[in-house]
């Protein structure tokens, strides 16, 4: 399976360490955007300083968020876990 392709055609690396932390963060902002309060952040992909976002998301404490996780690989399945739910992979 070619993994990658559509990243570099975009000119983004697909190294999968970049891309685990890219989706890490990205995680991390729409939780943080989604909650209703100010909210700020700085990281390698993002920087936001007092954004608020409205009207805030009425699940609660977010959206439902659902994340492929390789089933052999801990740290996806960790990632899954606090998230709400999980699409296996191979």
């Amino acid at each position: 399976m070619m993994i990658g392709g559509e990243f570099t055609a975009l000119g983004r690396s697909a190294d999968r360490r970049e891309l685990t932390a890219r989706l890490d963060e990205s995680l991390e902002v729409l939780t943080g955007l989604w909650s209703g309060q100010p909210f700020s952040h700085q990281g390698a992909q993002h920087t936001f300083d007092g954004v608020l976002l409205l009207p805030p998301t009425p699940q609660q404490p977010r959206r439902p968020v659902w994340v492929s996780a390789m089933v052999r690989n801990e740290r996806t399945l960790g990632r899954a876990a606090i998230q709400d739910g999980v699409t296996p992979g191979r």
